[in-house]
């Protein structure tokens, strides 16, 4: 089968298998640099294969001249972008998303499941509609979230159902695509309620330092005494609490806390997002 692919390297183990499995013949990314998966895997993968990649959001006139060439799919996975619905009856367009419909409506679904504590979550493969989230339901399975998980072991456990549930829908999919079952509830769509709770400050303890960062892992910022703000690629922990507030050795920044100190693998941002109340990338 023709299929276009639209995503990040989250789902970059569908994508593999798409592309030994069928024919892919356009990527289409999205991906920001503070972003934990962006799309830097899955356009090396494509350029190795010589699949075209086009940065931008696709189009009605995209989608059409895809058809009229031979393409039966769009399939979405982390793509974040408004796909329009096929006009044309040849091809369907689906997407992957990580909750269990319809509850998790979100861009974020991961981040805010997190931030809600919940106990669960899952992952959906629908067809694309008009509204975000709330298309005919094609497959989906539902997992637990261990205590000791955090949001990007929870993106991980999701690319392996994905493509365990793209294999099952592959092998027969006119069969699945006509069993897709209606969403018959309309549940709310979740934002991130508490993005000003994504920084750290020198009172924190590192547990808590920790925590946050378990739910907002690359969202999570840091604000220095000069003013200059980070984003936190990633943190490791001391238990020695150090005389200086701050030490900044290359791009790694060594962060006082209140019973020890945070090891910041660290990335330059605006200023202005550490004052955002919403998603800031």
């Amino acid at each position: 089968m023709k299929i276009v692919y639209l995503g990040t390297d989250a789902y970059v183990s569908v994508f593999k298998y798409l592309l030994e499995k069928e024919e892919i013949m356009a990527l289409y990314i999205c991906g920001n640099d503070e972003d934990y998966f962006r799309a830097k895997e899955i356009v090396r993968i494509a350029e190795a294969h010589g699949v075209p990649v086009i940065e931008r959001t696709i189009t009605a006139e995209d989608e059409e001249k895809f058809i009229n060439e031979g393409c039966r799919l769009f399939f979405s996975a982390d793509y974040g972008r408004h796909i329009p619905v096929p006009e044309d009856e040849r091809a369907v367009a689906l997407n992957i998303h990580a909750s269990a419909l319809p509850v998790g409506r979100s861009y974020c679904p991961v981040e805010c499941a997190m931030e809600k504590r919940a106990e669960k979550t899952g992952v959906s493969i629908h067809m694309i509609s008009e509204e975000f989230d709330c298309g005919d339901i094609i497959m989906q399975e539902v997992f637990g979230i261990p205590d000791e998980y955090d949001s990007v072991d929870v993106y991980l456990k999701c690319d392996l159902v994905a493509k365990q549930l793209t294999e099952k829908m592959m092998n027969d999919f006119s069969r699945h695509i006509a069993e897709a079952r209606r969403q018959e509830t309309k549940e709310k769509y979740w934002k991130i309620e508490h993005i000003k709770q994504a920084r750290l400050s020198h009172d924190m303890t590192v547990r808590q330092a920790r925590d946050i960062y378990r739910i907002y892992n690359r969202m999570t910022r840091v604000k220095t005494r000069d003013g200059e703000v980070f984003y936190a690629r990633g943190i490791e922990y001391g238990k020695f609490v150090p005389e200086a507030d701050e030490l900044l050795l290359g791009d790694i920044l060594i962060y006082r806390l209140a019973d020890g100190h945070a090891r910041i693998f660290a990335g330059k941002a605006e200023e202005e997002v550490w004052d955002a109340e919403k998603y800031p990338f």
